[in-house]
């Protein structure tokens, strides 16, 4: 019997996903540990059982809940959200309980067949699993479900925060700065790299978004310079984004780039050398100076914001 748990964020976006993908593995039983106390469920129910965990957790002790409901029910299939609370989330328990650990879930027709990228998501793979647990990250956007507040019997699990968990003080320094719409379920993303020059130009990437309702990413070379924070990265060793315009911006185009932002709707691309590979991937792009290139339109937004 295939038994899968689906671990609820609030964000509807990244809800829809996790129950998506729960409900194409076509368990024997589906149950659910939800993260915030509005639960949302998939809004054809068949959800079997609801766990709230109430209270503020970090990763580690989200991570000894699941543990604990797997092995209450039973459960052979545990399915994590998108981002970097899910992701640690994911990792700690597949410490914890010896699971395979699967990232990046394109496609999924059952609980023992799965579809992952690979080769920085060149190449989709065809997994089959024979594991007793394994542990999944839907891919942005790969899945989707129609999400309602869930009814029903709700178990209610208690944990507080602790004091000697190296994860609290992070997490709380994350929950601190996040502001805006999440990087992961952005609709719109400007990300900016090398070619920038300097921290500042991050100033102008900022005022674009906030005039676009989209949110900053920047490539990893951004990160290494100190320019920007990590949990900004897009990449392979960074965030997964699919928004439906992303802005690319003193960025290359590295392959380990492209596999973060490969699912863009559209791609608009603004870089100084013609040659650059981003150009080969952009729907859009834009040879010169960034910051005359962006100036200008900036110009051009805040005059119709004005007119409004």
């Amino acid at each position: 019997m295939t038994s899968i748990l689906a671990i609820v964020p609030g964000e509807r976006t990244l809800a829809e996903e996790v129950w998506g993908l729960a409900l194409a593995l076509k368990g024997d039983r589906l149950l659910a540990l939800s993260l915030d106390e509005a639960v949302l469920g998939p809004t054809n129910g068949g959800v079997d059982a609801v766990y709230r965990a109430d209270g503020w957790h970090t990763a580690q002790q989200v991570a000894r809940l699941v543990d604990q409901v797997v092995k209450k029910e039973g459960i052979t299939r545990v399915i994590c959200p998108r981002g970097e609370f899910g992701l640690m989330t994911a990792a700690r328990l597949a410490h914890l309980t010896d699971a395979a650990l699967f990232s990046g879930v394109a496609q999924g027709s059952q609980a023992d067949s799965v579809v992952i990228p690979i080769y920085g998501g060149q190449v989709m793979a065809d997994v089959e699993l024979d594991a007793p647990l394994a542990v999944f990250i839907p891919r942005a956007r790969a899945f989707t479900a129609e999400v309602s507040a869930l009814d029903g019997a709700t178990m209610v699990l208690q944990a507080s925060p602790d004091s000697n968990d190296p994860d609290a003080a992070l997490q709380l320094l994350a929950e601190q700065q996040d502001e805006g719409p999440q990087l992961e379920s952005a609709s719109i993303v400007v990300s900016g790299g090398r070619g920038l020059g300097a921290p500042e130009g991050f100033e102008r990437l900022e005022r674009l978004a906030a005039l676009v309702g989209g949110t900053v990413g920047a490539s990893r070379a951004a990160v290494d310079a100190g320019w920007i924070d990590q949990s900004r990265q897009v990449g392979q060793t960074g965030v997964t984004v699919a928004p439906d315009v992303y802005f690319a911006i003193g960025i290359s185009g590295a392959i380990q780039h492209l596999a973060g932002m490969r699912q863009a709707k559209r791609v608009v691309a603004i870089n100084a050398d013609p040659n650059a590979p981003i150009f080969r991937h952009a729907d859009l792009g834009v040879v010169g100076d960034f910051a005359s290139v962006l100036d200008g339109m900036l110009d051009v937004l805040q005059g119709q914001g004005e007119a409004q």
